[in-house]
């Protein structure tokens, strides 16, 4: 996982197969990136990633919780895949916006 924050935004981006056991530390280490940072907008790339356990989807609606309690905006990009399919199937992107380039995100 790579995290970099840009002009208020934490961008993160997915490298490799989210794992069920990995997802409790990249949440904390998300969190934390967006606390020290002082993001206030996020965007998960799961360009990266060609899979996703169910547990995913809460990594992203939990961040999406801490996104929204600071007025901010998030999106997902990159999605494809089993990780597209896993993300629609549980209608993340009923939530979070998906975009197919990052040219397109409106902050």
């Amino acid at each position: 996982m790579n995290i970099v924050s840009k002009n208020g935004c934490l961008y993160v981006s997915f490298d490799k197969y989210i794992d069920e056991d990995s997802i409790d530390s990249f949440k904390q280490e998300i969190d934390n990136a967006y606390k020290s940072e002082e993001a206030k907008d996020m965007v998960l790339d799961f360009s990266g990633s060609k899979d996703i356990p169910d547990d995913g989807v809460g990594l992203a609606l939990g961040r999406y919780k801490h996104v929204l309690e600071n007025d901010g905006h998030m999106y997902i990009t990159g999605a494809k895949g089993n990780v597209d399919k896993i993300l629609k199937e549980h209608n993340v992107y009923d939530v979070i916006p998906s975009l197919k380039d990052m040219k397109d995100i409106k902050l």
